[in-house]
């Protein structure tokens, strides 16, 4: 190669033969101190999902067979488990503006408000249950991706958003607000945006 830093060159590497003249330079890796917390430090599971900080500094972590704990920097603290959180994995941890911690597993929806874990029943509206992503809003609105539908929460009631209301499909993989208004949603079938009034399904590229 040149001396020229901004040259490059295409090198061929096949397996068992050498070239001669490179030479690999890598960087150095950046000192620390890892450290591990197993079972007996006070975590049940070692499967773990899902991590999240709230505004508090508080660690939350979501492990196998619904183990929900925090972390406070010194201190692994249980605060709650199956039957009292529903289904085995944890998807979506997210908190809302008033503190409440909402918990999406592949059993439902579930919140944690001042120590307390309820958990919230689909079988009627959600009846695969499945909660893949959720998003909280400023004013308390709270925004669920499942595998049956759009799911809204206002504070008081749930309502779930399907084909029948204008989506492409029911399963919802993802969702993000943007700083236009538009409530963006990955879905099974493409990308959806939501005004609030209508969904509107992006062209794919091509």
């Amino acid at each position: 190669p040149g001396t020229n830093a901004t040259e490059s060159l295409v090198v061929a590497v096949e397996t068992e033969r050498t070239r001669e003249g490179i030479r690999f330079v890598f960087p150095e890796a950046k000192k620390g101190v890892w450290k591990s917390y197993p079972i007996i430090r006070g975590l049940n599971e070692v499967q773990l999902w899902r991590i999240h900080r709230t505004p508090d500094g508080l660690l939350w972590i979501g492990a196998d067979q619904s183990f929900l704990c925090t972390y406070d920097g010194l201190v692994l603290k249980k605060v709650a488990s199956a039957p009292d959180i529903p289904g085995n994995e944890f998807l979506a941890l997210e908190h809302a503006a008033d503190g409440t911690l909402w918990i999406g597993t592949t059993g439902g929806i579930s919140q944690c408000k001042d120590g307390r874990v309820t958990a919230f029943s689909f079988n009627e509206t959600l009846p695969r249950k499945a909660v893949s992503s959720i998003l909280s809003e400023p004013d308390g609105t709270v925004w669920f991706a499942t595998s049956s539908g759009l799911g809204r929460y206002d504070g008081r009631n749930f309502v779930t958003f399907s084909t029948k209301d204008g989506l492409p499909g029911n399963t919802i993989n993802s969702l993000l607000r943007a700083r236009d208004g538009l409530l963006w949603i990955g879905t099974g079938y493409g990308l959806v945006q939501f005004d609030g009034r209508s969904f509107t399904q992006l062209q794919p590229f091509g």
